[in-house]
């Protein structure tokens, strides 16, 4: 392999060879997403507004109950592409008195 070259840039290092960029940055990747160090330094986050109330907040994270789900299932254009499972609204649709009832058992993984 050719030797890297390695040229600096104020703080970033740019590199001319594809292969080691890609590797430099599935390192980098990997260390942090397996650090266990997982503190979150405190004062970057004052910085984030607050752009929700916590009432709202609530509401956002709460399950939504078997009415919300199905309201929202008719609402899928029938005809439109499959989802990642392959069916369509049509079949949530025209089955959903046997989907539906599976839908309201994955309840609980909603919240994970």
């Amino acid at each position: 392999m050719a030797e890297e070259k390695m040229y600096t840039v104020t703080e970033f290092n740019i590199y001319c060879n594809k292969a080691f960029l890609a590797k430099a940055a599935t390192n980098y990747f990997e260390a942090l997403l397996q650090s266990s160090n997982n503190s979150v330094e405190e004062s970057l986050l004052e910085v984030i507004p607050d752009v929700i109330s916590l009432d709202q907040n609530s509401t956002l994270c709460k399950c939504p109950d078997l009415e919300e789900v199905k309201r929202d299932v008719w609402a899928l254009n029938g005809n439109s592409a499959p989802g990642p499972d392959g069916f369509t609204g049509s079949f949530f649709t025209s089955c959903w008195d046997i989907v539906g009832t599976d839908t309201s058992a994955r309840r609980p993984y909603w919240r994970q």
